[in-house]
């Protein structure tokens, strides 16, 4: 992507002996790391900063977005911003209401 002089997306990195065990957490931005308290701190503000800066969720990682997007935040989908919400995240947002229902 620098190569190309295109815009590097907000992205979480996550130390530690194992995903039970996460010492530390980052947000990043190009080449900036911001350090945060946890992994849910880190999800909220990478999350903030995709909205802040109006980019769009990366392929690789759309349908975790729009879950996110969809689910804790309740936030109205925007298609023309965010793209189409996969259908396995549709899927996944139907049983977790069906669920709740319960």
């Amino acid at each position: 992507m620098a190569k190309l002089k295109a815009p590097i997306q907000p992205y979480m990195i996550f130390l530690g002996p194992s995903r039970a065990e996460i010492i530390a957490a980052y947000v990043v931005i190009d080449r900036v790391l911001f350090k945060l308290n946890s992994v849910v701190e880190c999800v909220d503000i990478c999350f903030k900063i995709f909205h802040s800066l109006c980019v769009r969720y990366p392929k690789e990682a759309n349908h975790l977005w729009h879950f996110f997007h969809l689910w804790p935040y309740k936030l109205k989908h925007n298609p023309a911003l965010e793209g189409q919400v996969p259908l396995s995240t549709q899927s996944f947002i139907g049983s977790l209401k069906s669920i709740a229902r319960t």
